[in-house]
């Protein structure tokens, strides 16, 4: 037998970082958790659009600042706040994205083609995301409207 799968040493990628305001940090491979939490993110924005799976944009961009957050790790392990990862500049957030999807062997067309997957080959199970989808997005917009008067 073959061991195609030995991965041997599984030690995370990591790249050191000062972040705004002097703070050392690591930014770390994501994890299995992490890239999962970063596409059902991404996903739960998809939908249809004329006939494409099209997409919510606000559900998309939060995806950003949550993978930096789930791979952005200060001298203590701990993660650093998503809501201090928000309040940088936006070129800032967007290199340790970028660097994070790079370490990470994320593919920002993974999530597209798993919906368009989905769609061609169970429609019914599609339908119902769909449906799940709408809900999740009636259900934030009935948040962010009571949350802000």
């Amino acid at each position: 037998m073959s061991n195609e799968f030995d991965f041997g040493d599984v030690t995370f990628a990591e790249v050191a970082v000062v972040i705004p305001g002097g703070g050392e940090c690591v930014l770390r491979q994501a994890s299995g958790e992490a890239a999962i939490k970063y596409r059902k993110q991404i996903m739960g924005g998809m939908r249809m659009e004329d006939g494409k799976v099209g997409g919510n944009v606000t559900s998309m961009a939060a995806g950003e600042p949550l993978l930096v957050h789930l791979c952005l790790y200060d001298v203590d392990n701990k993660r650093v706040p998503l809501t201090k990862i928000e309040s940088w500049p936006y070129p800032v957030m967007k290199k340790l994205y970028d660097k994070a999807m790079e370490i990470s062997d994320l593919n920002p067309d993974d999530t597209k083609d798993a919906g368009d997957w989905l769609k061609e080959n169970h429609p019914e199970i599609f339908e119902e995301y769909e449906k799940y989808a709408e809900e999740a997005r009636g259900n934030e917009s009935e948040g962010t409207e009571s949350g802000s008067s």
